[in-house]
């Protein structure tokens, strides 16, 4: 501890994220066990009093925008980004992150996720129109620990190599991505589906020099829905949500 008040010190965060986390993953494992522990609290402990507990006033991680990662694996499920406490709400993770079940970023909210892996977006997910919301990656991501990657702000700034934008968002018939580098590239860019298929080819593994550009994007052979646009260079990923109203 750097001192002697410790609800001061991060290491306090993560050890009682890490308590409150065995609690969970216990009570779920053992439903019918957790109510003989409110049947049975002891009023001493060695000699000491201690507090009564309700289980039902166990507050949910997941309300506070706190999410644990297992195997490998962070997900992301069964929240609303508020930006009550932050302009942009930030989800770091070095490996994998799935947005999904109920995970949704309304209406003038500001959310991003970024992995030094992959984010996948699953049905469920949703950012809504008039939502600013951004997923990257970084195939380079040289950070420590995970830890390091969600407190450094300034490290997550320099995974923000490649930038993605479309307008207008919603489209009807036609649109623009513009897209700009920090360096010559080879860009592969496509349109795919909720249901995971590529619709739509834009790039297909081309060289672009450093820079900002722009492309036409045209959707009347395609049917109303949500829809991602998908940029790939040789280090990174990003994604940007599109809506095709018709």
């Amino acid at each position: 501890m750097l001192t002697g008040r410790s609800p001061i010190d991060p290491v306090f965060y993560i050890h009682h994220a890490m308590v409150d986390k065995a609690w969970s993953d216990w009570f779920n494992a053992n439903p019918s066990a957790s109510i003989s522990i409110l049947d049975n609290n002891m009023d001493t402990f060695n000699g000491y009093p201690v507090a009564t507990m309700n289980a039902e006033t166990i507050v949910d991680p997941r309300s506070m925008g706190l999410f644990y990662a297992d195997d490998g694996l962070a997900v992301l499920d069964e929240y609303s980004v508020s930006n009550d406490n932050m302009s942009s709400e930030k989800f770091c993770y070095k490996l994998t992150i799935e947005a999904k079940d109920d995970f949704t970023v309304p209406n003038g909210k500001d959310a991003e996720l970024k992995s030094c892996k992959l984010v996948d977006l699953l049905p469920g997910f949703e950012a809504e129109n008039g939502s600013v919301f951004e997923a990257r990656i970084d195939g380079d991501c040289n950070f420590s620990t995970a830890a390091k990657l969600a407190l450094n702000e300034k490290s997550i700034e320099n995974i923000q190599q490649t930038k993605l934008q479309t307008y207008p968002n919603p489209i009807n018939d036609f649109g623009n991505i513009d897209f700009s580098l920090e360096k010559d590239e080879i860009v592969s860019i496509a349109l795919i589906n909720a249901t995971g298929q590529t619709v739509k080819t834009l790039l297909n593994t081309e060289h672009r020099n450093k820079g900002t550009h722009s492309i036409d994007l045209s959707t009347n052979d395609l049917p109303s829905g949500i829809y991602t646009c998908r940029l790939t260079t040789q280090n990174e990923s990003i994604t940007k949500k599109i809506i095709i109203i018709k």
